[in-house]
Order: C-alpha cells, then structure tokens, then sequence
C-alpha cells in the first residue's frame, strides 16, 4: 500500500506543478509582446491544461483503488481538494495494472 500512497503524493506535485506552469503561461499569454509569443505562451498553457487533467485523473484512479482495497487515500492538499471532491471514478472499474 506504500506504493500507492507515494503514487498518490506524486500525482499530486504534478497537478500542483501543471497547474502553476498553467498560470505562468497564462500571464505570459496577457502580457506577451507580440503575437508570437503569445502563441508560443497559448501552446504552452493548453499543454501545461493537459497534463493537470491527467494528472487530476490518474490521483482519481490512485484514490479509487486505494478505497477498494478498504483503506482510506490520504488527505489532500488544500488547493487540490477542490478539484478531486467532485464525482469520483468508479472503483470498481480500477484495475491495480491502471496506476
């Protein structure tokens, strides 16, 4: 069950870490100087979007099994909370191969 608990803190230093490159390529998107830029900081934002959804998904997939397994996932940060307390995935479809 150790694996899967640290499983569950690196999913969620990546979801922090995707959504702070989010927010950084967002200001550099406003703020850009010419159009190029922000084109390059638009592709860097949809990217860093993309990894915080599966990063969202797989620490949804890492709780799940761990509450089939009958033990309860650690808490969440506080600015992650949020996001992973709507509807969950299904546990029954969460396969240990999955994570």
């Amino acid at each position: 069950m150790l694996r899967y608990f640290r499983a569950h803190h690196a999913a969620q230093e990546r979801l922090r870490s995707a959504r702070r490159d989010e927010e950084y390529a967002r200001y550099h998107a406003e703020t850009a100087p010419n159009a190029d830029r922000k084109a390059e900081a638009l592709r860097s934002q949809a990217r860093a979007a993309e990894a915080a959804d599966e990063a969202e998904s797989r620490l949804r997939k890492i709780r799940a099994f761990i509450r089939q397994e009958g033990v309860t996932p650690p808490f969440l940060w506080p600015d992650i909370e949020a996001a992973i307390k709507s509807p969950e995935t299904d546990p029954d479809a969460i396969e240990e191969n999955d994570l």
